[in-house]
């Protein structure tokens, strides 16, 4: 028998660890079938997870500007076969948790709303801008449920261009 077993992140369980335990349970049940086991991503959490465990690749950290535009965050790329890919969730959080540890919101710093609307999307250029000067000739940035509205304006700033009428330090709309 052979089972094909898809799994995505469940919860706060990444989806390579749900996989194992999945993939360990059909194995004490039933030990002579064949387990394919696949890591799915939406795009937003466990896409290099996904794509590593297809392609293969290496990791890279690199530091750049969180969503408040004023704090550093670690943010991750993948580099497999030219292609280089990244989760902006890692430095924008998400929708699903803004306002909590893992979203935009610091504490003290208003509303969820007024986060969401201030947050900027540089750290995300900087990001790509690294992983090209890492040789990826191509990009791929999963986007998930970002809760950044600055219409890629820090995008574009990350990336070392700029909005007409923007200044070139990363900033915020409005």
């Amino acid at each position: 028998m052979r089972i094909l077993l898809g799994v995505a992140r469940v919860g706060d369980v990444p989806a390579t660890r749900a996989l194992s335990a999945l993939s360990e349970g059909w194995a004490e049940t039933n030990p002579t079938a064949e387990i394919i086991g696949v890591v799915c991503s939406d795009g937003a959490l466990d896409l290099l997870d996904a794509v590593e465990s297809a392609r293969g690749g290496e990791r890279r950290v690199v530091p750049v500007l969180g969503p408040d535009g004023r704090s550093v965050v670690p943010a991750l790329f993948l580099l497999s076969g030219g292609t280089a890919f990244l989760q902006a969730q890692d430095i924008l959080g998400s929708l699903d948790h803004a306002g909590s540890a893992g979203g935009p919101t610091a504490p003290g710093a208003g509303s969820i709303a007024d986060s969401i609307a201030g947050a900027t999307s540089f750290g995300v250029g900087q990001l790509v801008r690294a992983a090209i000067g890492a040789g990826a000739r191509r990009v791929v940035v999963g986007c998930g449920t970002t809760p950044s509205l600055d219409l890629g304006v820090g995008f574009l700033a990350g990336l070392g261009g700029r909005a007409p009428g923007e200044p070139a330090a990363p900033g915020r709309l409005g």
